[in-house]
């Protein structure tokens, strides 16, 4: 698959049965991604020692220290943290593929590469990879993360309250602050945080914080008022209460959050380029010699021929079309193939092989974003948001889904693009229908976009076009509003 596509998807796999550490470095490396050229990430060396005293790693050194960190029912071994955050500081913070063991609270075990980014001083982004099972893959990355994190390693797990951790993140995060969807005399700007309730309004080219709820937020984009139910719902309450919330943006993700409280940039992942690349061009080569004599079974995990899609039964889609024919097509696509391959794919050209895809949700977004590489989900499509920004919008609201194409013919245009979003909101079909009443159609197109980039969290700088706007019917006959950069 290297060779003929240049990218190799990472998996997992039950406990392996390894006697050395040498042993343990070599199968784990089975397991990981790679790509073309290095560009993937960096692995994490296995002579990740300072000292460099002879042993059995790369280059006749010792070999990474490894270890267990417990706590809360839960354990997970990986190379210890301070030889992780080391590696990290040593290679200008690059993105690492990490080997870890994991064990829950039930004694299910499984041993994946996660991906670790140091993001700022003492805070790390982490992804699970290759683990499908979406609560398996959280608490991976999440246990790895906390040890990352902690002050003292050894209790990071014990005694924690991961709903709380979660909720605290996503609040330091923030929000980005987008123009007002509808037209006001001095409301600019506004955006809203689900974990911390704090809604930021920009007033006067001054940003005013007020801590109200979900429905509060929804009924100010709505609104063809804003004004009206800002004095009403958000201004009268906070004076009740002390007024407005201080509030601070940061100079390097432009996200606003409470003054009062810290604040941490979403994380996120880099590609390889240049730095880490012999220890990946090592790691590399010994995995494809391992997998060459393992032959179609490489560790108990999952092999090439057990991740295809069954070509006996044709995708069967929402409108009744059949595309077969994608599903015989190997490469990088076909992982995102197999998700899809419940329903939701549909012919868009049979000749060229080009095929598109809808209902995109929040669970098959989570796991088209963690089974594509780098280069799809990066490279932005016609002026729209990345297809990573389009998954992830889908965690903020439940109503988005992702529209995209794939294109997985054996040529060098095989791809996987997203191309627009739709919004099963009643509230927001009404709005469009009295927008297009008063407003020109590319009004309503700035209109429409500005509230789904809100609500999705989705960055509308000037890099992204305006997309064209319009209300659809689905298989369901309900109408929602679809935003297309096609």
């Amino acid at each position: 698959m290297l060779a003929s596509k240049g990218w190799v998807p990472a998996t997992s796999t039950g406990k392996l049965q390894t006697a050395e550490a040498r042993d343990w470095w070599d199968k784990h490396e089975t397991l990981g991604e790679y790509g073309e050229r290095n560009r993937s990430v960096m692995r994490m060396p296995n002579n990740a020692t300072p000292n460099k005293t002879p042993g059995r790693g790369d280059g006749g050194t010792r070999m990474t220290h490894r270890r267990t960190y417990e706590g809360g029912g839960v354990s997970v071994k990986m190379p210890s943290v301070t030889a992780i955050r080391r590696t990290s500081r040593e290679n200008s913070d690059a993105t690492i593929a990490v080997p870890v063991l994991f064990k829950d609270k039930d004694g299910n075990a499984i041993e994946c590469d996660v991906h670790v980014t140091q993001t700022s001083p003492g805070q790390w982004h982490v992804t699970a990879k290759g683990v499908e099972d979406r609560d398996q893959a959280r608490a991976i990355a999440e246990s790895v993360q906390a040890s990352l994190e902690a002050r003292r390693v050894s209790t990071a797990l014990t005694g924690m309250d991961w709903e709380e951790r979660r909720r605290q993140i996503r609040a330091a995060e923030g929000s980005t602050l987008h123009a007002a969807p509808n037209a006001s005399s001095f409301i600019t700007g506004m955006s809203y945080n689900n974990a911390s309730g704090l809604l930021v309004l920009e007033m006067n080219k001054k940003q005013y914080g007020y801590h109200v709820d979900r429905n509060t937020y929804e009924q100010l984009l709505d609104s063809s008022s804003p004004g009206r139910v800002y004095n009403e719902l958000i201004k009268k309450p906070s004076k009740a209460s002390g007024g407005s919330v201080p509030v601070q943006q940061c100079d390097t993700c432009k996200r606003f959050t409470s003054a009062k409280e810290p604040h941490r940039c979403p994380g996120f992942h880099k590609e390889l380029k240049g730095t880490g690349a012999a220890a990946t061009r090592t790691a590399r080569k010994r995995a494809a010699t391992l997998a060459a004599r393992q032959g179609d079974k490489i560790y108990q995990g999952k092999t090439v021929e057990q991740a295809a899609v069954d070509t006996s039964n044709p995708l069967n889609v929402w409108d009744g079309q059949i595309a077969s024919r994608v599903s015989k097509d190997s490469g990088w696509t076909r992982p995102a193939v197999n998700i899809l391959k419940n329903g939701n794919i549909y012919e868009v050209d049979a000749e060229k092989n080009q095929y598109g895809f809808r209902g995109v949700g929040t669970e098959t977004a989570r796991r088209m974003h963690n089974a594509l590489p780098s280069r799809a989900l990066y490279e932005s499509h016609n002026g729209a948001p990345t297809l990573s920004k389009m998954l992830r919008s889908t965690r903020g609201s439940d109503a988005i889904e992702v529209l995209g194409e794939m294109t997985s013919p054996r040529s060098k245009d095989e791809g996987v693009r997203g191309t627009g979003l739709r919004i099963h909101s009643t509230n927001l079909v009404n709005t469009f229908r009295a927008h297009s009443q008063k407003m020109t159609p590319e009004q309503v197109n700035q209109q429409m976009w500005l509230h789904v980039a809100s609500v999705g969290g989705i960055q509308a700088g000037k890099e992204v076009r305006t997309p064209k706007a319009r209300i659809v019917r689905t298989a369901e006959n309900k109408e929602v509003v679809e935003l297309s950069w096609i």
